[in-house]
């Protein structure tokens, strides 16, 4: 009889557990979407405004190296964290005044750099119609959509099973 109440009691908390997997598992889904929304709409807000043009060409690539430790496997191990910054001279038109533009994306001395820019606000600019989208962030989002989905199924299977099982 105590075991019978016990095993109830284990039952329904694994319910409660599942169910709330399930839960943050669409919550997770939903904010990565979300964002990813956000993202598509400031790109669209950036290519719609920045409609001046100026040309840049990479002039300096600074890398840095740092020698860091940590642990892995229980053993103390040495690794090197690279960083690599650009550095982008800028020919400006008078209304975008930033000589020089620093960026951590990958490039190579002597690069063509096309900068777009927004007139009423210089500080807006994006390079290379590359206006910052993520595109991951919708396809993992999408993956835990269809992830809490496949939980939503198989949990609602087990628990028709389990009912026609005990009863």
């Amino acid at each position: 009889m105590a075991n019978d109440i016990l095993f109830g009691e284990f039952k329904a908390l694994t319910y409660k557990i599942k169910i709330y997997h399930i839960v943050a598992v669409f919550v997770l889904s939903a904010l990565l979407l979300s964002l990813s929304v956000f993202s598509f709409c400031s790109s669209l807000s950036k290519k719609e405004n920045c409609t001046a043009t100026v040309y840049g060409t990479v002039s300096y690539i600074r890398v840095d190296r740092q020698n860091k430790w940590r642990y892995q496997n229980g053993k103390k191990e040495r690794y090197t964290e690279t960083t690599m910054t650009t550095y982008i001279s800028v020919e400006t038109d008078g209304v975008f005044t930033k000589g020089t533009i620093i960026t951590s994306k990958k490039m190579k001395t002597g690069d063509k750099v096309v900068i777009n820019y927004d007139p009423d606000n210089p500080n807006t600019y994006y390079l290379n119609n590359d206006t910052g989208e993520f595109i991951f962030l919708p396809m993992i989002g999408i993956f835990l959509l269809l992830v809490g989905l496949a939980m939503t199924l198989l949990y609602r299977i087990n628990k028709r099973e389990q009912n026609s099982f005990y009863y």
